[in-house]
């Protein structure tokens, strides 16, 4: 009886023995792990190295149209026919979809697609369907990221955040899924948007209103959201409400060329006032909802905080 007792204990005391030394290799283990990964440089490895991947193997058709139809517009401005290339982007497209977006858009993606454009008509690729000619086009939305995040970054340090705190919040930044599905993966165009947005941030930080000014300026026919993170910001140091408007008004300059220039295009009202209508639609049946209350995120929270600030601010 004593005999199986003992080895009982002993199986036992085997078994305690194991388990501990496994939970101590465990522990040793996830201790290591948190260690390596407590140094900056891993992490930034691990995530440029996962936007790299991204980078290279995701393309979207959004982008693949709007690479084709920039080509369109950079053959319309050659051959004098500008004021026709929504129309020609219906006649000439080589994807589903004919040009939606700002003509600003299209500028900018033909001045940075022409030099590998030349290229391919040298090479006898379709710069369309180009492998080298999409991961072009989409390095364009990609640097414009890098751009916005750099500016995250500047803007931190305006803020007297320490750069250690400064370069985590350009970690979560590029870090957040947000990031990496709608730049590296779905490579939407908002980005050129919200890195003029951010530099108009930058100069009214550093208070050069010109170039405040002139970001948010270029970015409002991108995206007509600039114009409402445009106006508290104006208001904060702006009293005189006239004065406050015609600023505000003036940004929308370019879009109102732009308006004027293509107000005989029926493509051109067609596609752009589709969007113009979903972007109202959405704004104003944006919403906080519980059981109890159903607020309007523009008319309840935005309208009166934009007014607020013009009465409470002092003006600097």
């Amino acid at each position: 009886m004593s005999k199986k007792n003992d080895s009982s204990a002993e199986v036992l005391e085997t078994v305690h023995t194991h388990t501990h030394t496994h939970s101590t290799i465990k522990r040793n283990i996830i201790i290591k792990l948190k260690q390596i990964f407590s140094k900056n440089w891993i992490k930034w490895a691990c995530l440029i190295s996962c936007l790299l991947v991204a980078y290279v193997i995701f393309i979207y058709d959004d982008m693949t149209h709007t690479i084709d139809n920039s080509i369109t517009f950079a053959k319309s401005l050659l051959n004098g026919r500008v004021l026709e290339f929504y129309e020609l982007s219906v006649e000439f497209a080589k994807t589903r979809y004919a040009a939606n977006y700002s003509t600003l858009i299209y500028l900018l993606l033909a001045i940075w697609n022409l030099p590998v454009w030349a290229i391919s008509g040298v090479v006898g690729e379709n710069f369309s369907t180009w492998w080298l000619g999409l991961l072009w086009g989409k390095t364009f939305i990609v640097s414009m990221a890098l751009a916005t995040a750099y500016l995250v970054y500047k803007i931190l340090i305006l803020c007297n955040v320490k750069k250690e705190r400064a370069y985590l919040g350009v970690f979560l930044f590029t870090s957040s899924m947000t990031f990496f599905e709608v730049i590296f993966a779905i490579t939407q165009l908002d980005i050129v948007a919200a890195f003029l947005m951010l530099l108009g941030v930058y100069g009214y930080f550093k208070k050069n209103n010109i170039l405040f000014f002139i970001s948010f300026m270029i970015a409002v026919p991108l995206k007509m959201f600039a114009l409402f993170l445009a106006l508290p910001l104006i208001l904060i140091r702006q009293k005189n409400l006239l004065k406050a408007g015609a600023t505000w008004g003036s940004m929308t300059v370019l879009l109102v060329i732009e308006k004027i220039l293509y107000s005989g295009s029926a493509v051109y009202k067609y596609a752009l006032g589709a969007q113009s209508r979903d972007a109202i639609s959405q704004l104003l049946n944006s919403r906080i909802s519980n059981r109890k209350t159903n607020y309007n995120i523009f008319s309840n929270i935005y309208l009166p905080s934009s007014l607020y600030i013009s009465i409470s601010r002092k003006r600097e």
